[in-house]
Parts: C-alpha cells; sequence; structure tokens
C-alpha cells in the first residue's frame, strides 16, 4: 500500500482497496474495530497525504530529513560527554543552536542588539577593562 500511497490519489485508492478487502472478509469483533480505527485515520487524513504532489515538488516525505535534523541540531550539541541539562538551559541552547545553523544567525543578532539598550545587556564577570588591566 504504500506504493499506492505515492501514485495520484493514492489515499483514495488505499481506502477503496482497504473498503474492498473489509467486504470480503470476516472479522472479530476487535479486529473490525480495529480497521475501523485505522480506515478513519486515513479518511481523515487523506488531504495531508497528497505524496505524489509532494514527490513533484521535491519534498522530502520521509522521516530522514527530520531524523537527520534532529542529530545534528540536539544529538550533537545535548549529548556530548558529561552534559546534563535542565528543560530552560537545553531550550536556550537549541533555540540559538538553531539560528545559528539555519544562517540567520547574523541578522537575528543585529535586531537582537537593535532592540536592547546596552545598559540591559549584562556580563558576568570581570569587566572587560578589568580583564585588559590584568592582561597587562
Amino acid at each position: 500500500m504504500c506504493r499506492l500511497l505515492k501514485k495520484p490519489s493514492g489515499p483514495f485508492r488505499v481506502l477503496h482497496s482497504a473498503a474492498a478487502l473489509r467486504a470480503r472478509r470476516r472479522l472479530s469483533k476487535s479486529r473490525a474495530g480495529e480497521f475501523r480505527k485505522a480506515y478513519q485515520y486515513l479518511r481523515r487524513r487523506t488531504k495531508l497525504m497528497q505524496y505524489h504532489q509532494y514527490q513533484r515538488q521535491n519534498l522530502p516525505i520521509g522521516s530522514g530529513v527530520t531524523e537527520a535534523a534532529c542529530k545534528t541540531v540536539v544529538t550533537q550539541r545535548l549529548k556530548l560527554s558529561g552534559m546534563r541539562w535542565m528543560k530552560q538551559g537545553a531550550q536556550t541552547i537549541l533555540n540559538l543552536r538553531v539560528a545559528l545553523l539555519s544562517g540567520i544567525w547574523q541578522p537575528l543578532y543585529r535586531g537582537f542588539l537593535e532592540t536592547h539598550n546596552a545598559n540591559d545587556l549584562r556580563t558576568y564577570g570581570p569587566s572587560p577593562k578589568a580583564f585588559i588591566r590584568q592582561a597587562a
């Protein structure tokens, strides 16, 4: 059925085939309930399952792109040896990483600087002047 889904009117063809097959077989109550649930699931999502059109537009239809993005964005940064994260800290790092990897870091950073007063941007640790004096 996966191949059939990728053809024009694929979801409709799968539903039609499933209904025809169901008419030829007797199912127990539990199996009939499972069939009905799966059939309704597909029926409600046919508008989202236009894989033939997606392929014509060169859009990915599998989960590989999403899984690769998760590995690149999340795993490579958050799962380094010995790291532990609180939810808020991990989300902050992921937001910054997505901005960097998507190529919007510079405009995002410029916009941030334009909307914040220099006095609002507090740094922690020694002041730059103290650091320069200490380095000299």
